[in-house]
């Protein structure tokens, strides 16, 4: 069945306006951006970087980008997630005075690779922003941005963007 356009629905932050606004703010900016040619210009890196994937991503006829906000968020998390994983680990080899100081310097490392993670979470969430607008659905609406707004806040949206337009090594030090 071909996916359909959607109909009105109620924001997941009805109930919150202080979100509901920062969100609809969010879509006005990346809109703005979008019209000062910002997308062109991470569509022209999208071809150095990932021509073919990217384009049969952001061209299919899908409705939303509801998966590609649930991973890319994934990815986000999948650093937290590791570093306290290896601090509760290195706990375990040291007493109780020494907990927290371990603690604290092993959730501060450097994970090898974890820059590139972060960079491919940040091409997927640019992606979706794409793939909304390509399909008309109302920024408002996109779980992507949604999702950004919601967690990091309306700034890391707008910064998203840019970095987009630029090489796309500046993802990574997004926070």
């Amino acid at each position: 069945m071909p996916p359909t356009k959607p109909g009105p629905a109620v924001s997941p932050f009805a109930a919150d306006p202080h979100m509901e606004r920062q969100i609809r703010v969010g879509a006005r900016q990346v809109k703005r951006l979008e019209r000062a040619g910002a997308f062109v210009e991470i569509e022209r890196r999208a071809n150095v970087n990932a021509a073919e994937a990217w384009h049969r991503v952001v061209r299919q006829p899908s409705v939303q980008c509801h998966g590609i906000a649930r991973f890319a968020r994934l990815l986000l998390k999948g650093e937290d997630r590791a570093r306290a994983a290896m601090a509760t680990v290195a706990e375990g080899f040291v007493v109780a005075d020494e907990k927290e100081l371990v603690s604290a310097v092993v959730r501060r490392l450097p994970l090898p690779g974890s820059a590139e993670v972060v960079i491919a979470a940040r091409v997927l969430q640019l992606a979706g922003i794409i793939m909304c607008v390509g399909n008309s659905v109302p920024l408002g609406r996109c779980p992507v941005l949604i999702d950004i707004v919601a967690v990091e806040g309306r700034a890391l949206l707008t910064s998203l963007i840019r970095e987009g337009t630029d090489e796309w090594t500046g993802l990574a030090t997004l926070a």
